[in-house]
């Protein structure tokens, strides 16, 4: 790891004056796009080696009170964003995965497009979750009270579903809450 250079800056008039304390070095400069490619330069034929290889950092003290609110009011967002995300994922995993709503409804709640409450979401299928997985042409199991003889001839829950029909889990009990009538 190459050791870190502070190079400081001070305006003087139209101009950059740039000072590498720990070297003792002094060089100057119109514009601050200049200055990092500047005291690289000036470091690296100093120390005889490739100004690639050197870590600058730039400070300006005079402007450190102005520029360290807006510093400390980035950390505070970057903070914010990681703790939204962390609550984001908790509640996705609670919406879809405990409570078995859908992605769809979890969207809705929580405001946000589809690919981001799928990026909360693991994968379906996966092994270990005891969810088989059928290419599209494997036959069904045969179920109770079947013959296990050509699918077109099996009735019941392990008979295929009939061409361009899905099949549906059976609806789940009303909650005591629901309205009599309201689907």
């Amino acid at each position: 790891m190459s050791p870190r250079y502070q190079v400081q800056l001070h305006r003087i008039g139209r101009w950059w004056a740039l000072d590498v304390p720990e070297l003792t070095l002094h060089t100057q400069c119109r514009t601050l796009d200049e200055a990092d490619g500047l005291a690289r330069g000036l470091i690296a034929d100093a120390l005889g080696v490739e100004g690639e290889a050197i870590d600058l950092e730039l400070v300006v003290p005079e402007l450190a009170s102005v520029l360290d609110s807006v510093a400390g009011a980035r950390q505070r967002r970057d903070a914010a964003v990681a703790d939204e995300q962390e609550a984001i994922a908790s509640a996705v995993r609670a919406l879809v995965g405990d409570l078995h709503l859908s992605q769809g409804d979890a969207c809705r709640l929580l405001d946000l497009a589809p690919e981001e409450v799928a990026g909360f979401t693991p994968p379906r299928g996966r092994a270990g979750t005891g969810m088989r997985q059928r290419g599209p042409l494997a036959p069904a199991a045969p179920g109770p009270g079947t013959s296990g003889s050509s699918p077109s001839a099996r009735t019941g829950p392990g008979a295929p579903a009939p061409a361009g029909r899905r099949r549906h889990a059976a609806p789940a009990a009303r909650p005591s809450w629901a309205v009599q009538g309201d689907g």
